[in-house]
């Protein structure tokens, strides 16, 4: 096990490419009140957690997306995102659409 710091959710170019798990943990800042739009897409398993709730859940070998809406307050959430690779293409991407 090893502790990095990314700049943005994503894969490390110098990782594992099979057989890995991966969780990201870190802070979002909303700006305003609103519903906001969460994708979650990548190639085989991956959860998103907003506020210690799982939003988002993908269990799938494909390279798709799952979507949700989430309602948001003004301030700090704490996200985490989980992924699980097992064979060949690695893949995930976290959008988050706003108000």
């Amino acid at each position: 096990m090893r502790t990095l710091t990314l700049p943005a959710v994503g894969l490390p170019s110098d990782g594992p490419k099979e057989r890995f798990g991966l969780v990201c943990a870190g802070l979002l800042e909303v700006l305003a009140d609103g519903l906001y739009s969460v994708s979650l897409r990548s190639e085989d398993d991956s959860a998103l957690l907003v506020n210690g709730e799982k939003v988002v859940e993908k269990k799938n070998i494909d390279f798709t997306s799952a979507r949700a809406e989430v309602a948001l307050a003004t301030g700090l959430h704490p996200i985490e995102v989980r992924y699980y690779q097992r064979d060949f293409t690695l893949g995930l991407e976290l959008k988050i659409d706003g108000p």
